[in-house]
């Protein structure tokens, strides 16, 4: 009689899991397809057009401040270029990776609930 109600209680352990597993799926899911929308998509590229212009910005002021700190003997011509290179692989993927992050991370959550409960 035990061995009868264990296989239940797991059972319905089992589907319960499996149904919260689903439904976070779905819910995720629906929320990484909310970036496909053109309006989101809008949102999302003034943003990146914000970050370029300060991107612009933040080059003009550091090549002031190299002129400035040269005039010294001070000036770092690798360090400029070097923080310019990560400025610019920063704003270039701002807005690319997170998103990509999301869709991965959802797509890992739906596949290991389900292996998880064995469905």
């Amino acid at each position: 009689m035990t061995k009868i109600f264990d296989y239940f209680s797991d059972l319905i352990y089992q589907k319960i899991i499996a149904l919260l597993g689903d439904f976070f799926g779905v819910m995720n899911a629906t929320g990484y397809d909310l970036f496909g929308l053109p309006w989101v998509r809008q949102i999302v590229q003034l943003f990146s057009n914000l970050g370029w212009a300060l991107f612009v910005v933040g080059i003009i002021v550091a090549l002031f401040e190299f002129a400035i700190e040269s005039q010294n003997g001070r000036g770092d011509p690798k360090a400029l270029a070097l923080n310019i290179i990560k400025g610019f692989f920063a704003v270039n993927l701002f807005c690319n990776v997170p998103v990509q992050l999301y869709g991965l991370a959802v797509s890992l959550q739906s596949s290991m609930s389900a292996d998880m409960t064995g469905v």
